[in-house]
């Protein structure tokens, strides 16, 4: 039961993400802000980022009509719940997909889009299919490269992974939005048998202190 659960919720997630992406791909106003941030045709598809509606319930609805349950939805963390309502998590923001190691989606980071728009950045609670304590983003498509440079780098946010990953800088990570912890490093010793690890935070006080 916990395993039919865990798929249906990671299936939840799959569809959402595909949502988004369409979305995004209809909206020239978010795509020439990406192309702005030197994100380009090729990173929105490799990385199948997407667009989140400014509605309450978009998603939702799509979501229903495919068989998923509010509580379904709820528990893969793209619903939370209001006054006895369940409304999308995200809303009027980029949607970034965070992968697991085998390149499926389990969870999304999301960014502002607009001035004013608080939090800078919006993440996945953590779940039954996603522990941001023991996910880095980016890691999917940087594995290999890891192996091959024996080395890895950690970076501070997901556009400097897919930026770095773009522009052939191939063996960039980031943490999900936490502070680097112990499974990281026990997950990343994996693919660096030297455990060569360069962090390239921003030059700001917060990612001096990180």
């Amino acid at each position: 039961e916990y395993k039919k659960e865990k798929d249906r919720l990671l299936e939840a997630v799959k569809y959402s993400m595909e949502f988004y992406h369409n979305n995004l791909l209809k909206n020239d106003a978010a795509l020439s802000y990406l192309e702005k941030r030197g994100v380009g045709e090729v990173a929105i598809g490799s990385f199948f980022l997407g667009l989140a509606p400014k509605t309450n319930f978009e998603l939702k609805n799509h979501l229903r009509e495919l068989g998923y349950t509010n509580d379904e939805m709820y528990k893969a963390g793209l619903l939370y719940e209001k006054n006895g309502d369940f409304l999308d998590r995200f809303r009027n923001r980029l949607i970034i997909p965070i992968m697991d190691i085998n390149n499926s989606p389990i969870a999304f980071g999301a960014r502002a889009i607009i001035d004013g728009q608080i939090p800078k950045y919006l993440n996945s609670p953590d779940s039954s299919i996603y522990n941001k304590s023991s996910v880095l983003f980016g890691l999917s498509r940087a594995k290999d490269a890891i192996k091959d440079e024996d080395g890895v780098i950690i970076m501070e946010g997901y556009f400097d992974v897919i930026s770095a990953q773009v522009n052939g800088v191939k063996n960039a990570v980031a943490s999900c939005g936490t502070a680097l912890t112990p499974q990281h490093i026990k997950l990343l010793s994996r693919y660096t048998t030297s455990r060569r690890i360069f962090l390239a935070f921003d030059q700001d006080a917060a990612g001096r202190k990180a």
